[in-house]
């Protein structure tokens, strides 16, 4: 048996170019789809527009930082360390509010709503760092200085390093340099009486043109709180801290620091087991800045101290009343008032106590301290 042999062996197709693209293009239509092969241009093009992409999502992140509008407040016996993306650092001492509205590398804008903090600011070229309190605008380009803002709205800038800008309102620029301090134009009290008498300060006239001053840029003062002091005690070093107010303690620097220095050294003394010294801090609070609003925050801290510590419940009585007097926000009041029922029960005055409870009573029928007041004057 013969075997069959391909026809195709036998025969040339004729088959033009033209015909044979027209017949493979028939039948790439019906095959199935196949996954197409990348030429390496291709790819650089694809791995460059993927890097590009990413960078661009690092800068529109950055413009951005999570710390953008975030508010850093402080309460009583607290500190905060606040660290910038610069590599600037803020040290906010208690009762301190201070709201961070833009944080980036090139742009730092700062508002100090309330108390005080130091910042310690990093020198990076071209950066805007701006701090804002109130209507007083402080620029810095690489500096240490203190700022703090009281409740009535008084700025106090201290430079302690290099040096910053001031501007209040659409007032014109002033500089600041080191070991200088400048006050806003809130610093000046109202008008004293002329036989008002305040331990430690000026009176009528006398104290008019001392505000008037203090306005101004003024050169060095007196030696003040030893920066390490402030450091340790953000640091919950309280005992280290203490030993840095030198041999002295407290009272070295009672006639010179500003009202949230006398805070600061009062909670570094409290916590480091000091009371008395404590105590000195906070009644030189209140009777050498009677018009600063942490004035009363000084004679209720000063009232607790006595009663609790010191066991003098008649001063207690003493500062509980000066603190009320200065204007206690409600809730202090409330524990204020409280309190003094007790001081006046341990002095064994009853008739005072039940006096003390009755208003205690009226004022806040519903307060805090309702069921323990009524335990006492037995």
């Amino acid at each position: 048996m013969k075997h069959r042999q391909p026809l195709a062996q036998y025969f040339a197709p004729r088959l033009s170019a033209e015909r044979a693209a027209r017949v493979w293009a028939r039948v790439a239509r019906t095959l199935p789809p196949q996954r197409r092969r990348w030429s390496r241009p291709a790819w650089r093009l694809a791995i460059a527009t993927i890097a590009a992409l990413a960078v661009l999502l690092t800068l529109a992140t950055a413009a951005h930082d999570p710390m953008d509008g975030t508010v850093v407040e402080t309460g009583a016996g607290q500190g905060q360390l606040v660290h910038l993306p610069d590599g600037s650092q803020l040290a906010l001492v208690a009762f301190t509010r201070l709201r961070l509205e833009q944080v980036g590398m090139h742009d730092v804008r700062l508002a100090l709503e309330a108390g005080a903090l130091e910042a310690r600011v990093t020198h990076v070229a071209g950066r805007s760092f701006v701090l804002r309190a109130g209507d007083v605008e402080i620029r810095v380009v690489g500096t240490r200085f203190t700022a703090s803002r009281d409740a009535l709205g008084a700025v106090e800038v201290r430079v302690d390093e290099g040096r910053v800008t001031v501007a209040e309102g659409h007032g014109p620029d002033r500089f600041v340099e080191a070991g200088q301090t400048w006050q806003s134009t809130l610093a000046e009290a109202p008008p004293v009486p002329a036989d008002e008498t305040v331990e430690g300060e000026a009176t009528g006239p006398a104290r008019a043109a001392s505000s008037a001053a203090a306005r101004t840029v003024t050169g060095s003062r007196p030696p003040r709180v030893p920066a390490e002091v402030q450091e340790l005690y953000l640091q919950d070093r309280y005992t280290d801290a203490y030993d840095a107010l030198g041999p002295g303690g407290p009272g070295s620097y009672l006639a010179a620091a500003s009202p949230q220095e006398l805070m600061t050294i009062a909670e570094v003394a409290r916590l480091s087991g000091h009371p008395a010294g404590a105590a000195l801090a906070v009644d030189a609070l209140r009777t050498r800045h009677r018009r600063d609003s942490r004035a009363a925050i000084g004679a209720l801290e000063l009232a607790r101290l006595r009663l609790n510590d010191l066991d003098d419940p008649a001063g207690a009585v003493e500062a509980f009343d000066d603190a009320i007097a200065l204007g206690l926000p409600r809730p202090l009041r409330d524990d204020a008032l409280a309190r003094r029922v007790e001081a006046i029960a341990k002095t064994g005055d009853r008739a005072g106590c039940r006096v003390a409870r009755d208003r205690y009573f009226v004022e806040y029928p519903e307060g805090a301290h309702v069921a323990g007041v009524s335990r006492m004057c037995q």
